[in-house]
């Protein structure tokens, strides 16, 4: 194929089922102007085998399966093998709306993330609500799913991977270029196109990713009194959030 405009990047570690929902997802894209990273962490349930079987992506198809440091060091072995423009990063078990690749096609350059909203799943499928994209935010958490944010390749190469956190790397990111780019480095497209299943790493973890946050802001100039306020508020209102349902 010629180089694809978009690099998709899959984390993934035994979640071979989450993982097939997210290739149907990319199966039904009704642009294929992109090419899919799989990093696998060694994984013993089959995820190699089945990766080694997919034929109809062809050449889009990249995938490694070794032991790594954690998500943060799967995205940046990701990085490293990017062809296209722009790169989106996708959990395993999360999916995209058929036109979210169409769609942010028209809306992506060189010098801007592209963004929008996503939907808020439980692990059953139902319907919580919607995490919408408002990157003017990003100086107090991270209110931007990084999964439906389209991000240059060649910002990526100018401020640089992920740092190896625990908790909170993707924040620890965006937060980092909101504070070189502000508002005017992101461009929102007011659409949901995609659904975020909660239970992953982030959701089982949150108080561990907003004290992780708490931390990044402070190292970023944050008064600490003040990144604590908003750590105690932000894990008060996810449990509120989670007690509901």
């Amino acid at each position: 194929m010629t180089e694809p405009t978009f690099s998709i990047i899959t984390a993934v570690r035994n979640g071979l089922c989450d993982l097939q929902r997210t290739c149907e997802s990319l199966r039904a894209q009704t642009a294929q102007n992109f090419e899919w990273i799989v990093i696998d962490a060694a994984s013993t349930d089959g995820t190699p085998a089945w990766l080694a079987g997919i034929t109809d992506f062809g050449d889009r198809l990249h995938w490694i399966s070794e032991r790594d440091q954690g998500i943060a060091d799967a995205w940046n072995k990701g990085l490293i093998l990017c062809r296209g423009e722009h790169v989106l990063l996708l959990n395993a078990g999360d999916v995209y709306d058929p036109t979210l690749v169409e769609c942010f096609s028209s809306a992506v350059g060189p010098d801007h993330v592209t963004c929008c909203h996503a939907r808020l799943l439980t692990e059953d499928d139902q319907l919580l609500g919607t995490f919408r994209a408002r990157p003017a935010l990003l100086w107090r958490g991270m209110h931007l799913p990084h999964n439906w944010a389209s991000v240059p390749l060649r910002i990526y190469k100018q401020f640089g991977g992920y740092r190896l956190l625990r908790h909170a790397m993707d924040f620890d990111w965006f937060h980092r270029y909101y504070k070189a780019r502000g508002i005017q480095g992101f461009v929102v497209l007011d659409e949901t196109l995609g659904s975020y299943r909660l239970g992953g790493h982030s959701d089982q973890h949150f108080r561990e990713g907003f004290a992780a946050n708490r931390e990044i802001l402070v190292s970023n100039g944050t008064p600490r009194m003040v990144a604590s306020l908003l750590q105690k508020a932000y894990t008060l209102k996810h449990w509120w959030f989670h007690r509901q349902f």
